[in-house]
């Protein structure tokens, strides 16, 4: 059971009766994917810090951007964030 056929439950109190297109729409998977890079960006903006931005790559085409930072040490942000990969990757 999917959460949002749970949660409409829930709300109405009776089991969901869907159409058949959408029943075969909620019985597919969605596709796999495996996180397979990450490229870091790092901007220098001023003295009180600078920028560090992760883009995960995934095996699909996928990617997704983020913001990450560590006080004024930007080495170890960018090693922690390599750390993580190795940990994600796969």
């Amino acid at each position: 059971m999917t959460r949002r056929r749970s949660v409409l439950q829930a709300i109405t109190g009776a089991p969901l009766v869907l159409s058949p297109s959408l029943a075969a729409a909620a019985k597919k998977e969605a596709p796999k994917f495996i996180i397979a890079d990450m490229e870091v960006v790092h901007v220098r903006v001023n003295k009180r810090g600078n920028w560090t931005m992760p883009r995960l790559k995934t095996s699909n085409g996928l990617t997704g951007l983020g913001d990450a930072s560590q006080s004024t040490d930007d080495g170890q942000c960018i090693r922690f964030l390599k750390q993580y990969l190795d940990m994600m990757r796969g």
